[in-house]
């Protein structure tokens, strides 16, 4: 979707719910389902927008603007064609970012120059941890796993950056620029959760948890294809 259009759609969205600054919300602390929550993220990857949440969710504004969106990039998607890469040696991904206020997220789009590095593993389970539920379709693929004190961990490998959107989820979390496996990442800490973010040029990872982020650092660790000797 180009930036005339989302910015008149954005307006537009705006203008009509505009009323809702003022509604009383009475779901203020409802949190959605999980079977409700995996549709919203099956209809960002169709569109091209992934929106990497982290912690609860909850009733908004903004969730209004985000779906209608997602609707209105589906119908633009076929539209949009691929960007021929720049002939490069040395391998560089580009983070081109915006800080979505509305939103509360960080949109991301990528670029990639060179030979891309082997594509990561998937990683391996801590100590102590099973695998609780797995996730794997034509987009993605993923895990959940816990120990026996309740913590808790989720992963989740995005297949594809080309011509994407990831929105990261960034509102009012200490949300810090980070170095994993040679890759530039984000950390995420905030109210006991805790996640890693990162690409390697070829998908999209992330690893999140109510566990030690040093568990979560660990985990990464394993994922390198070329481990230090």
């Amino acid at each position: 979707m180009n930036n005339t259009y989302r910015s008149a759609l954005r307006q537009a969205l705006n203008d009509e719910f505009a009323w809702l600054d003022n509604f009383a919300n009475p779901y203020e602390d409802h949190e959605f389902s999980a079977a409700f929550s995996d549709k919203i993220a099956c209809l960002t990857r169709q569109s091209g927008y992934r929106y990497v949440s982290v912690g609860r969710r909850r009733i908004r504004r903004a969730l209004i603007v985000l779906i209608a969106l997602m609707l209105f990039a589906v119908t633009c998607y076929a539209a949009v064609k691929s960007q021929p890469e720049k002939a490069s040696t040395e391998p560089k991904i580009q983070w081109n970012e915006t800080q979505n206020d509305l939103y509360g997220t960080l949109d991301v789009t990528f670029e990639r120059e060179g030979e891309l590095p082997p594509v990561s593993l998937d990683p391996q389970i801590p100590g102590g941890y099973t695998i609780d539920k797995e996730y794997n379709d034509d987009a993605s693929f993923g895990f959940e796993c816990s120990d026996k004190k309740g913590y808790l961990i989720l992963y989740i490998r995005s297949y594809g950056i080309t011509n994407s959107t990831v929105g990261i989820d960034n509102e009012n979390a200490d949300f810090r620029e980070v170095s994993i496996n040679g890759f530039k990442g984000y950390s995420y800490r905030k109210e006991g959760t805790n996640a890693l973010f990162w690409t390697d040029g070829t998908d999209f990872y992330m690893l999140q948890g109510t566990c030690d982020m040093d568990v979560l650092w660990e985990m990464a660790a394993t994922m390198d294809p070329v481990p230090e000797p």
